[in-house]
């Protein structure tokens, strides 16, 4: 390799070096053929001169000898003027010949010989232009024939004189021609000669390594198609690889959701019957491990999605103010249940209704509230979400806690996958370290990226920013409202810093004027000065005095003044005396519109608002739906209680079968509102099932068809839903999922009604 490196230099330093001593060679030949053409017009113009000397001289001999005889004054003067005009042409023409007039191409350098012809000519010129200048002066005649006669005298020998000056300058500028024209001849025999060297010495050894590179590169070729053909036989081979990896996580979906419905299901269910203490804490230990499994397989199957680039984004318009709250809500039992403060605040400015994808952002706002809430033992967690100040089209999160803190070491791969920052983390909290990895993934998907900051012991923050569009379409009638609370005085009493900040902050962005306070003692004692406040917002746990005591104290002095009571899910409370109860976390939006309800209420204590976060006994609560014939179509035992007690619990008594062809048999013979379709079972998967239910009954026949499934791969939703089916629950099934998917047909029967 080494040696084929210093041929190829020596032989391209052989070519430059020829290349340029061509171009030396052209570039010379190119200036003495300027040069001698420019000599050629000089020596051409010294010729004509010299040779116009002999034409001028009989000229003024011509003039002199018609003065002498000219008959009228008139005739001698005419001829005068001409005499003279010719003398001082023939006299500076002279001197240019002999000493040389750059400025007329006169070369100042003659030859030695044509200097000596000057001189032997030189006493000639000098007697002519003596006698020529005395014609001028004399009026004398015999003077005047004197003059001439000297005149003819030496025009002879000057004649003479000149035409062998003539002869010499013709002469010496022939030579230089065929010297230019020689050293022309030499400069294009060696260019030709360089040429032909660098044939023979350069391009041939190059044609014959080229000859050999050709060579060299068959055989690689060759080479290539052999390797081309063992990568494609790879590449297939990879190929039916990821389809069988594929294939194994949708059959290992399946088979794991299957058995995890019937546990989350029913322990859901037995989770609203009457339980001891010790039963309701077995039972909360069954479901809580059974949604942390589920959760694990959800992170391991994202995390095969995202490594095989098979992650999709649903772009769409949401009311990210609600995407937001509704994750919130999903920590607050287990925020309660630690005694932390769980805090959400969505800036001034930030867009509610944006387009995006909304579960993939819902999803990583879940990671990191989960990650904060498992990680912090004491203290709050806050989620805050506020314009990017640096990039007008992101949208900016962070979240806070107060928790362990992670080291500076660890923070370096803390985003790796299967990555935790101490291996004693998974030994006490749990996980499988794709969470903040996934976050990663989907931060980037949607345009953004995460980062974060922490200090061992003292917390940690994660930030993350995505791009969105704004759905100017969407506008809230809530928004015009806001002007209801312009200038109105609020009073706020929480013990947490954090929480009066944020409370501060919201209801000083839609325009009151806020009086914070942290203890209700201080409150008390101001209590006779607070007549200017119009509605008061008080925390119910607070160590001095609770937030129900202190809304008394404060009736007794304005029985008039609205008051709201934030409260933890495990001690909400209600009273006559208060005009609204909410549960924390506080939801900007729902704290806004029981704001706007005060001032736009007549009585102001006539309705009393609650607006609570779901609990899971809540979500089990029957729900207000219209009578509905619905058949269940499930192959496995299991599944079918699951189902059938879900339905029951919501107020149905459904029909049911175990596979597809029973389904076609059923929906043939009785009409159904709603069929719940199972998607792999014997004799006739969903699909297929599906598929003949909607050639064989008549349109206005036909039911809302949801598929009930365990895949939960990329692309499975789309695929049912292409295939005829109206609607779509991932197993284990929630009793708010079969609520989501009535209201979805309901909605949708109202709408064609």
């Amino acid at each position: 390799m080494d040696t084929g490196k210093r041929i190829w230099r020596k032989t391209t330093l052989y070519y430059v070096v020829a290349l340029t001593t061509v171009a030396i060679l052209s570039i010379v030949g190119q200036i003495l053929i300027q040069q001698s053409l420019k000599q050629q017009e000089a020596d051409s113009q010294v010729v004509n001169v010299a040779g116009r000397q002999r034409m001028l001289s009989q000229k003024i001999v011509k003039c002199a000898m018609t003065i002498r005889y000219a008959k009228t004054s008139q005739q001698k003067e005419k001829y005068g003027e001409e005499l003279k005009n010719a003398r001082n042409l023939w006299y500076n023409s002279y001197r240019d010949l002999k000493n040389g007039n750059i400025s007329k191409g006169f070369t100042p350098h003659n030859s030695e010989i044509i200097l000596d012809k000057f001189e032997k000519i030189e006493p000639n010129f000098d007697r002519m232009l003596k006698s020529i200048d005395q014609i001028f002066l004399v009026s004398d005649t015999t003077m005047l024939d004197s003059a001439i006669k000297t005149l003819l005298l030496n025009e002879h020998s000057y004649l003479l004189g000149m035409d062998a000056i003539v002869n010499q300058y013709a002469s010496e500028a022939k030579a230089r021609v065929e010297w230019l024209t020689m050293v022309e001849k030499t400069l294009l025999t060696l260019t030709l000669l360089i040429l032909a060297l660098e044939g023979i010495l350069i391009f041939r050894p190059i044609v014959g390594k080229i000859r050999d590179v050709i060579v060299q590169l068959d055989q690689q070729n060759g080479q290539l198609k052999e390797l081309n053909e063992e990568l494609n036989v790879a590449r297939i081979a990879a190929l039916e690889s990821s389809r069988a990896k594929s294939a194994f996580l949708a059959t290992m979906s399946h088979e794991i959701r299957t058995p995890m419905n019937g546990v989350i299901g029913m322990t859901s269910l037995l989770q609203n019957t009457k339980l001891n203490t010790e039963q309701q804490e077995f039972l909360s230990i069954i479901r809580s491990s059974g949604e942390n499994l589920l959760s694990l397989i959800n992170d391991i199957l994202d995390f095969s999605k995202i490594e095989a680039n098979k992650v999709e984004l649903e772009q769409h318009p949401f009311d990210l103010y609600q995407c937001i709250e509704d994750a919130v809500d999903l920590f607050a039992e287990n925020a309660y249940d630690k005694k932390l403060e769980l805090i959400s605040y969505i800036a001034a400015g930030t867009p509610r209704w944006v387009i995006s994808d909304s579960t993939r952002i819902r999803q990583i706002i879940v990671n990191l509230l989960s990650n904060a809430i498992k990680f912090t033992s004491r203290g709050e967690v806050v989620i805050k979400v506020e314009p990017d100040l640096k990039i007008p089209e992101k949208i900016h999160f962070s979240v806070q806690d107060s928790g362990i803190g992670i080291d500076e070491e660890s923070q370096k791969n803390l985003f790796e996958s299967f990555v935790q920052a101490d291996s004693s983390t998974t030994r006490k909290f749990g996980g499988t370290g794709l969470g903040l990895s996934i976050c990663k993934s989907l931060t980037e998907l949607l345009g953004g990226e995460i980062w974060v900051e922490s200090e061992e012991g003292r917390g940690t923050t994660f930030h993350f920013n995505i791009l969105i569009e704004l759905d100017d379409k969407v506008t809230s009638d809530q928004e015009k409202r806001v002007k209801l609370l312009q200038d109105k005085h609020v009073l706020i009493v929480d013990d947490n810093a954090v929480n009066r900040q944020i409370q501060e902050k919201m209801v000083a962005e839609w325009g009151m004027i806020p009086h914070v306070y942290e203890s209700p003692f201080n409150v008390m004692a101001y209590v006779s000065k607070l007549d200017h406040i119009e509605v008061a917002i008080l925390d119910m746990d607070m160590p001095e005095l609770d937030g129900l005591k202190l809304a008394r104290l404060l009736k007794e002095w304005y029985p008039e003044l609205p008051i709201l009571i934030f409260s933890s899910i495990g001690d909400f409370t209600k009273d006559d005396i208060l005009f609204a109860t909410m549960t924390k976390p506080v939801k900007r939006e729902a704290l806004k519109h029981i704001l706007i309800c005060v001032f736009e209420s007549e009585s102001g204590q006539t309705e009393q608002h609650v607006i609570k976060t779901k609990s899971h006994s809540e979500e089990l609560m029957p729900v207000d739906f219209k009578p509905m014939q619905i058949l269940l179509v499930e192959d496995n035992p299991v599944n079918q209680k699951v189902a059938k007690a879900m339905l029951k619990r919501m107020g149905y008594d459904a029909d049911m079968v175990g596979n597809g062809l029973e389904a076609v048999r059923a929906v043939k013979m009785k009409t159904y509102d709603i069929v719940l379709m199972d998607v792999h079972m014997p004799e006739m998967d969903g699909v297929e099932a599906t598929s003949k239910i909607r050639s064989m009954i008549e349109e206005e026949k036909q039911p809302w068809i949801i598929a009930l499934t365990a895949n939960a791969m990329q692309g499975d939703k789309e695929k049912f839903l292409d295939s005829g089916m109206d609607d779509y629950i991932s197993k284990p099934v929630r009793i708010e999922d079969l609520q989501k998917a009535f209201r979805n047909f309901e909605d949708k029967s109202t709408k064609l009604s």
